[in-house]
């Protein structure tokens, strides 16, 4: 802030440092004393560290500011105090900010008012700082609660119309006010008060909230570079701002600039704000020493001079450095997305695409490449239509065009494809269109999913599905071949000779005992059959016996009514098996002994039944003439795949081992319960 300053340089010398050294001490003590009060109890190193290192920096500002320029009879173009307190308020919480605020008020006193100055004044002028301050920082903590890092433009807009724009118009007014009761210019005052604030804001508050935030986050951003810059800018500045006015002493104003734009353009924004501070402290020493561009006029002249030139450079060259240090992010932020989707594309255990508007691949990745046998160098310089199915191609080139036209995407479109080998592979297709920033189309982004296996599993199930059924059929139709042809043509002539017994008969008394047990001999077969076709379709035995006494007995009753030698042996103890595991084992001795007796030509097999405390095993073989497993598997024939299905779905296995001539091994496998 200005007009305070130049009362130091209108009104008589400053204070001796010798006496304002006695008062400052106290003052800062008391400081402190004011500071813990005000924190209370939870008082942290990191709080009284940024209570010290904001009493220090105050204290220098305070006296540079009020003294030291004073001194000389030139006045400060800018308040540094403004800047130091403002970053104390937006670097820490609010709960420290009343602390901040009353250390303000004996630093001031501590250094006195100049010669002719009250010390109202300085009371008044100090409250505007902090009431200043307080309300930009109030209002930036607000629109940035997160915290103000000066790291976009958005951000380092609006911090200019607040902190040095809005706050420093309002407090411009106030401070004139003030300095009108002593006779001083309220327009004049004004604009310098406003420039002054504008200044110490624009300037070194960027710089200590970018130095803040890399002291803190342990990133100093090519620090060797910015230190010879510093060195560089330092040397040379010296020279031009302290050349005697001439022709050329105006060129001098642009010596700064190359240093500028290359911490721009380097360093960032911590760079540009220390070199724009350099710049201006440069600026300051050299008119102080009445040398340069700023020391050819009066202390009013050299002054608004120095504040617009200082302006000038350093707002558009921090927006600058802003707007680099975002595109420099942004295009990281794009080469690691471009990365992390160069890895998705390539690494994706389904087939990748990317696609041009006309159907030329632009890229493959390597599992799409397997799907089709191609590389991605032979698949860049081909299109869709070279490797989709004629027959799909109509349909899937409607659903591009219908995506370019109206946006949307395609999702799990069923098309084939034409291996290089001229095989055809199944795929599911599913397509984005990517936009350009305009909203005009770029490319296809595709994914492909190979599902020929699928489809085959799908055929099989369905051609399993109606073996199933048309083996429904076929068992029923037996069922009803062996009561229709079999059991009830036994019936019926049973009852015919009944019939006749019972119209009158000739025979003798012992012909006629022996024509009725003949007829109990017929009925008891016919029962006998009855019950074999019962338990051919549910065995009461498995169900009351348990699996034992059904497998036994289903051995003897194949033995029986095949004329065939059934050998069954088993271990004990068994273990326990669950009632649906005991069924499936059941059919499996059903169904191969059924294939064994039917196919194997030979008149001898063994069954054994074993376990362990795991599982239990069910073994059938035979000396038979063998098959091929394998083409059983994939014939019209249901047995195997019946018993491969039932054992699955118990947790159970199935193995067979089989060769032409060598007869037949089936093992069954299910868990113990």
């Amino acid at each position: 802030m200005i007009p305070r300053k130049i009362a130091n340089h209108l009104n008589g010398p400053a204070m001796p440092l010798t006496e304002t050294s006695e008062k400052v001490l106290p003052s800062v003590t008391s400081s402190l004393h004011i500071a813990a009060e005000t924190v209370g109890d939870k008082i942290s190193p990191a709080r009284v560290w940024s209570v010290l290192l904001f009493l220090g920096g105050y204290s220098l500002a305070a006296y540079g500011g009020q003294h030291v320029f004073g001194q000389f009879a030139f006045p400060s173009p800018f308040w540094l105090p403004d800047a130091v307190l403002l970053s104390a308020f937006l670097l820490t919480p609010k709960r420290d900010w009343l602390a901040f605020a009353l250390a303000v008020f004996p630093i001031r006193l501590a250094f006195g008012p100049s010669v002719g100055t009250p010390t109202w004044l300085l009371l008044y002028s100090s409250s505007i700082d902090v009431l200043r301050a307080l309300f930009a920082a109030t209002i930036l903590t607000r629109i940035f609660p997160r915290g103000l890092k000066l790291d976009t433009l958005r951000e380092f807009t609006i911090f200019l119309s607040i902190a040095a724009g809005l706050a420093p118009a309002i407090s411009a007014v106030l401070g004139a006010l003030g300095r009108s009761m002593l006779g001083d210019p309220w327009l004049i005052t004004g604009m310098r008060w406003y420039l002054g604030d504008a200044l110490a804001q624009a300037i070194f508050t960027p710089a200590i909230i970018a130095w803040f935030y890399a002291i803190r986050q342990k990133s100093y951003p090519a620090w060797r570079e910015l230190l010879l810059l510093c060195a560089t800018t330092t040397i040379v500045l010296l020279y031009a701002f302290r050349l005697s006015a001439g022709p050329y002493s105006a060129l001098m104003a642009y010596a700064p600039a190359p240093f500028i734009i290359w911490a721009a353009i380097r360093v960032r924004l911590i760079g540009t704000s220390t070199i724009v501070s350099l710049v201006a402290c440069l600026c300051m020493l050299s008119a102080v020493l009445g040398e340069g561009l700023f020391a050819g006029g009066t202390a009013a002249q050299n002054l608004l001079s120095m504040q617009l030139f200082l302006l000038a450079v350093s707002i558009p060259l921090l927006a600058l450095s802003i707007i680099i240090g975002e595109r420099q992010r942004t295009e990281a932020a794009l080469d690691n997305s471009e990365e992390k989707f160069h890895n998705v594309f390539h690494e994706a255990g389904i087939g990748m695409v990317v696609v041009s508007l006309d159907g030329r691949f632009l890229a493959t990745n390597e599992a799409f490449n397997e799907y089709l046998g191609y590389t991605e160098a032979e698949l860049v310089k081909m299109t869709i239509h070279d490797i989709t199915h004629p027959d799909d191609w109509v349909m899937f080139s409607e659903k591009l065009s219908h995506l370019i036209g109206n946006g949307g995407g395609l999702q799990r479109v069923e098309k084939r494809c034409m291996h290089k080998s001229g095989r055809v592979v199944n795929t599911e297709s599913s397509a984005s269109l990517v936009r350009g920033i305009n909203g005009e189309p770029l490319y296809f982004v595709g994914e492909v999913l190979d599902v020929t296996d699928r489809k085959r599993a799908e055929a099989a199930l369905a051609q399993m599905n109606q073996k199933l059924i048309a083996a429904q059929e076929k068992e029923c139709a037996r069922i009803a071949r062996e009561l229709h042809d079999d059991i009830n043509q036994r019936i019926a002539l049973l009852v015919i000779q009944m019939q006749c017994m019972a119209d009158g008969s000739t025979e003798t008394p012992s012909e006629l005992q022996e024509h009725i047990r003949q007829l109990s001999l017929q009925a008891t077969e016919i029962s006998h059959d009855v019950q074999a076709l019962s338990h051919r379709l549910h065995s009461s035995k498995l169900e009351y016996l348990g699996i034992l006494t059904a497998i036994s007995g289903h051995c003897r009753e194949t033995a029986a009514l095949n004329k065939v030698d059934v050998k069954f042996e088993h271990t004990d103890p068994l273990p326990k098996i669950s009632s649906d595991a005991a069924l499936c084992l059941f059919r499996v001795l059903q169904e191969a002994l059924r294939n064994a007796v039917k196919h194997s030509q030979s008149k001898t097999f063994a069954v054994r039944l074993a376990g362990n405390e795991n599982e239990m095993t069910l073994n059938i073989s035979d000396c038979g003439i063998g098959f091929d497993p394998d083409y059983a598997v994939i014939g019209s024939g249901l047995g195997l795949v019946s018993m491969q299905e039932r054992l699955r779905l118990v947790g159970g296995a199935f193995a067979i081992d089989s060769h032409p001539a060598r007869g037949t091994t089936v093992l069954a496998r299910v868990p113990a319960a």
